[in-house]
């Protein structure tokens, strides 16, 4: 359970208490932005990746509602839903003990590949930064941008998907 404190920490309660801290100096300012890196995670998950997604969906839930409360002070709230990009999460994330537990190995071995050669990802992270910059500085700016090579097509596809089951009767 630790492991999970700390993920919710980190992804979730970090930054709840950056903006708490700044919040009323932003007010008075006002004029000013909050961006939350999420993930696609908040939208979908894999074996393995339940906890990183929960706080990445609470991150995402708590951003939106920010936004309604903020709005109207002129605090912009962003969410930045990336996809994969030339960075060290993959790695950052793969856990360093082994539970022993067999039943897993597959989704050990999934987690294991995916730590391979992290650098090798196509998206620029730099690039990322100054989409995110020019995005939240227009003054119509969208409340989730989408980053990365196929991470549209690949929402899309999700959502897509959940319409479906629910026109089905599946949800």
């Amino acid at each position: 359970m630790e492991g999970v404190k700390e993920l919710f920490n980190t992804n979730f309660l970090g930054p709840v208490c950056l903006i708490k801290e700044v919040l009323s100096e932003m007010r008075k300012r006002k004029s000013s932005a909050i961006i939350n890196i999420s993930s696609l995670g908040a939208l979908t998950c894999n074996g393995g990746s339940g906890y990183y997604s929960a706080s990445k969906s609470a991150l995402e839930k708590m951003s939106i509602s920010l936004r309604d409360e903020v709005e109207s002070l002129e605090i912009k709230v962003m969410i930045v839903e990336p996809g994969p990009f030339r960075t060290n999460f993959r790695v950052s994330h793969i856990p360093s003990e082994d539970r022993g537990i067999d039943d897993y190995a597959k989704i050990k071995e999934a987690r294991q590949r995916l730590a391979q050669d992290p650098f090798g990802q196509k998206g620029d992270p730099y690039k990322a930064a100054q989409v995110i910059v020019s995005t939240i500085e227009k003054e119509d700016y969208p409340k989730m941008i989408l980053l990365g090579k196929g991470t549209t097509n690949l929402v899309v596809k999700i959502l897509s998907d959940q319409i479906n089951e629910i026109k089905n009767g599946k949800i």
